[in-house]
């Protein structure tokens, strides 16, 4: 009987509290440190071919990528973000600015460009945000969606951006964990997810460990994934300097050219636009009504907090532009007042240069700063542009 007794713990008992202490310690040494598979380098080399105008989305491949690190790169460019407001106007700062005062501009984006694809894109061109100026224009609207949708981000964050962000090392765990958070909440709406997205979802579901077979998966998945490295040459200074504006003359004239062209109605908007959206089948026009929000609870301002924070870790020269909603359409602006006061607060306490032109009252609005209830007009973009010259010192010698 003993000696069944000394076989049963020899044989038995000692090998599992043997498998048990090394995986234990298995465990503790890969939460100790980074393992790392070994990367392709992916080098993308072009030049920076645009240097006006505006890319809706980065679909057309490798050069809309290389206009934007191109953009960010060049310190004497300026890169724009944007949603459905960048429109095809002398007046938009990426034709403006560059044609005016030869400063190479240039926007990205058209509707549904929100915040955390905006966070993505300069994430994964974190190897050339550092110093860059770049404004972010901010839609009210933004805060009545719940948040970049699934479309809109697999549209704007291209694979290349995807492999760029997996890969590099210096962008911090926090940041690559919210993406996979993101993807996570929206996978079931993705069709053939590609090997970077299910990448980053496995990287957010497993959270702290990650078990042998899920290691050797990721460690798998990653050696197939390149790291992307995007090399720009920049172009020669070879434009002349700043021209001077008369900014208030500029400005009144635009302004009262919309005004005078107004026929139809009575609350500063085109009149195609009143016509076409705003009037019934019964030409009978309806007031707008403005939506009430939770601040804490709003997705878009937790997005645009995260973006402040890259913004800020990264040393960019950030600024805001919040734009307005008509107060001749919209009852109600008021509602708005908590989360426009929330942005503002968060830009301030960064430092970044904001050109709030959100009111609620009729009397603070200054018509023609939209061209219809929700869109920046000739006006408005002069706003716009006056801004930017001011906080990036455009009209210094």
């Amino acid at each position: 009987m003993k000696d069944k007794i000394i076989g049963v713990f020899t044989f038995h008992f000692i090998p599992i509290v043997c498998a048990f202490f090394l995986t234990v310690c298995t465990l503790f040494l890969f939460e100790s440190f980074e393992v790392k598979a070994i990367k392709n380098k992916q080098l993308i080399v072009g030049k920076q071919l645009m240097l006006r105008g505006r890319n809706s989305n980065f679909e057309a491949g490798i050069q809309s990528e290389l206009a934007l690190a191109g953009s960010l790169s060049n310190p004497k460019s300026i890169t724009i973000f944007g949603s459905s407001e960048l429109s095809e106007s002398t007046y938009v700062p990426y034709y403006f600015l560059p044609d005016s005062l030869h400063t190479p501009t240039v926007a990205f984006g058209h509707a549904y460009h929100q915040s955390f694809s905006v966070f993505c894109e300069l994430l994964a061109m974190q190897k050339k945000i550092k110093k860059a100026k770049i404004c972010i224009m901010i839609s009210p609207g933004w805060f009545d969606t719940d948040g970049t949708n699934i479309a809109a981000f697999l549209e704007f964050v291209r694979p290349n951006f995807l492999k760029s962000i997996i890969n590099n090392d210096i962008i911090p765990m926090e940041f690559k964990m919210e993406i996979g958070k993101y993807i996570s909440s929206k996978l079931n709406d993705i069709e053939q997810p590609s090997q970077s997205i299910l990448t980053l979802n496995k990287l957010y579901q497993n959270k702290k460990y990650l078990f042998l077979n899920d290691l050797v998966n990721e460690l798998s998945a990653s050696a197939t994934v390149n790291d992307v490295i995007y090399s720009v040459k920049l172009p020669e200074n070879t434009l002349p300097k700043a021209s001077v504006i008369n900014w208030a003359v500029t400005k009144k004239r635009v302004q009262d050219n919309f005004v005078s062209a107004i026929k139809a109605n009575s609350i500063f908007v085109n009149d195609e636009y009143y016509i076409t959206y705003l009037l019934d089948s019964n030409k009978v026009y309806k007031h707008g009504e403005a939506s009430r929000f939770s601040v804490p609870e709003n997705r878009e301002f937790s997005d645009v907090k995260l973006l402040i924070q890259l913004l800020r870790m990264y040393q960019c020269e950030a600024s805001f532009v919040i734009q307005p909603l008509n107060p001749y359409h919209y009852n109600h602006l008021e509602n708005f007042n908590a989360i426009i006061d929330s942005i503002t607060s968060v830009i301030e306490q960064n430092n970044f240069p904001c050109l709030n032109m959100f009111v609620t009252k009729k009397q603070d609005y200054e018509p023609g700063t939209l061209k219809d209830v929700m869109h920046l007009g000739d006006y408005g973009w002069m706003r716009v542009n006056e801004f930017l010259v001011n906080t990036y010192k455009l009209n210094k010698p």
